[in-house]
């Protein structure tokens, strides 16, 4: 609903989601990744990005951010990510790059392709604020190194 622009069914559908989330559900299989309120916050932050709306966006992260269970660093590292993409929306690039950092370092070893997408999408949105913007071409560098170490996340299956 988020990318076709439809914010009242976006926001009545993530409504939907909340409430499914806390109503009482079967027991999953243990292999099963736990989708909790902060996982539903992630995405609701993702919606509002989406829909152009960075302030509600920043407000919901920023609440999450801290609040995440330490063993969740794929969800920790995409909040923070998407916060940055946020703060470099709202001018705020040299707010967002330490936030980066951050994610980076959280997401060493983590083989994810959603993580790596997103840091893609932040180089790709920093590149903007190279100029006036000192900490951008040092952080800049650094995404290009895990680049290259992440390239094996994103890389196709061979044929079989």
């Amino acid at each position: 609903m988020a990318l076709a622009g439809k914010a009242d069914e976006c926001h009545a559908a993530l409504q939907r989601a909340e409430r499914a989330l806390t109503a009482p559900h079967a027991s999953r299989a243990e292999w099963f990744s736990p989708f909790d309120a902060n996982s539903l916050q992630v995405d609701v932050a993702r919606c509002l990005l989406q829909l152009g709306d960075l302030t509600a966006a920043v407000d919901v992260l920023d609440g999450i951010i801290d609040e995440q269970p330490v063993g969740r660093v794929r969800s920790q590292a995409l909040a923070r990510l998407l916060l940055a993409a946020a703060m470099i929306g709202q001018g705020r690039a040299d707010e967002a790059c330490p936030v980066v950092h951050q994610a980076m370092e959280q997401s060493t070893g983590l083989g994810s392709a959603v993580v790596v997408g997103h840091l893609r999408q932040v180089a790709l949105l920093l590149r903007s604020h190279v100029r006036h913007c000192a900490e951008v071409p040092p952080l800049l560098g650094r995404l290009q190194h895990t680049f290259r170490e992440r390239n094996w996340v994103a890389a196709p299956l061979p044929n079989a």
